[in-house]
């Protein structure tokens, strides 16, 4: 069952008080004087991992809605928060990708994505 906190406003004091959700939110004390009820903003946080690989990917997406476009936003998104963890300040999935996409090219071509940003790719 939820904690709802709950202020005297005459003299500060707060009490928290165990309440089921279907109740009626209000606290009244022993003198008659119905308290405020406090509300806090949640301070929880889940960070996701983010996903590394095309299976990751999908698994990451399939739950989401909208059209082609709005996975080709995901990725790119999900690039650049790749981009700003790591400490080299590239996206090692697109590096990866760019490597061995380039290795599969006649005579090293480089990717559109290369070309439009400033990618250094080690060729191995």
């Amino acid at each position: 069952m939820p904690q709802y906190t709950f202020l005297n406003e005459e003299t500060g004091q707060t009490i928290d008080v165990i309440m089921s959700m279907d109740e009626n939110h209000i606290y009244i004390d022993n003198d008659g004087k119905e308290w405020s009820r406090v509300f806090y903003v949640p301070q929880t946080s889940v960070k996701d991992k983010l996903p590394t690989s095309e299976q990751e990917f999908a698994e990451y997406s399939k739950k989401r809605k909208g059209n082609i476009g709005d996975l080709t936003d995901l990725s790119r998104d999900l690039s650049e928060k790749r981009e700003k963890e790591s400490i080299d300040g590239t996206d090692p999935v697109a590096k990866e990708y760019l490597k061995d996409w380039k290795k599969s090219r006649r005579k090293g071509a480089k990717h559109s994505i290369e070309q439009s940003k400033s990618f250094d790719i080690v060729a191995e």
